[in-house]
Formats: structure tokens, sequence, C-alpha cells
């Protein structure tokens, strides 16, 4: 479920970075990519 200020948020980066939609539309895909995060101390 998606809130609405969540889109909200969203659809202001987008009017001000269009190629940001490019990246959104990968992401929401069902075969889009795969996003893990992960604590950064794990990292270093």
């Amino acid at each position: 479920m998606v809130s609405n200020q969540f889109v909200s948020q969203i659809m202001a980066q987008v009017s001000e970075e269009p190629m940001a939609l490019d990246v959104y539309d990968d992401l929401f895909q069902a075969e889009g990519s795969e996003l893990y995060i992960k604590p950064a101390p794990l990292l270093f």
C-alpha cells in the first residue's frame, strides 16, 4: 500500500528531475531491480 504522501513526494521529485521517472519505473516494476539496505558497519 502506497501512501498519498509518498506518491506526492515522488511526483514532486519527478517534476523537478524528469529523468528520475526512469529510475522509479524500473524500481517499481514487478521484474524491476532489487534494492537492499544494509547497516553501514557491515560495509566497512
